[in-house]
């Protein structure tokens, strides 16, 4: 019983500690304090992603660190936060590090921010003519089509004989 006891709350005792000696170190921005370890405040920010700024702004300032998912998160707003951000020298910051584990889950390997930056130009231009209002109203009909034309050929839906009906989405792949 006190081995468990000591297996359960050590992860809290650890995460309190740690966070303590984050928060004397005077080369760190505030971190916002969570209870749950590898969590952090990632359900807080989850449900009210503004809310939540506005709560640690008003706390600790314009620049401030939260735990999400085990991730340390540098948050800073304000007018100083946007020129800092946007105003960056390119050989200070990199995109392809900041979006690369968000992008190549969604769209694979070589392709937006998991390539060469020559490359991610050249696919930022054709994203740029090819995702325009004129362009997604070009697409509808085709999207439609495409629909249409799947679930008329499709055992599982068939269309032609059924208009309703419960489908199992995993055998329809």
């Amino acid at each position: 019983l006190q081995q468990f006891g000591l297996l359960v709350f050590a992860p809290f005792i650890y995460n309190i500690v740690w966070q303590l000696f984050y928060s004397l170190r005077k080369d760190r921005v505030p971190l916002v304090f969570y209870w749950i370890p590898w969590v952090g405040s990632a359900v807080s920010y989850g449900q009210d992603p503004y809310g939540f700024f506005e709560q640690c702004r008003e706390k600790y300032g314009d620049l401030f660190a939260f735990v999400m998912l085990g991730r340390v998160m540098t948050v800073y707003l304000g007018p100083k936060g946007h020129e800092f951000v946007f105003n960056a020298k390119l050989s200070d910051v990199s995109a392809e590090d900041a979006y690369q584990h968000l992008t190549t889950p969604v769209f694979g390997k070589g392709v937006i921010y998991d390539c060469p930056n020559a490359r991610l130009m050249e696919q930022k231009k054709f994203a740029k003519t090819a995702l325009t209002t004129d362009s997604f109203r070009r697409y509808v009909p085709l999207i439609r089509g495409e629909i249409l034309d799947y679930f008329n050929k499709s055992k599982v839906f068939n269309m032609k004989t059924k208009k309703s009906g419960v489908v199992d989405v995993l055998q329809s792949q």
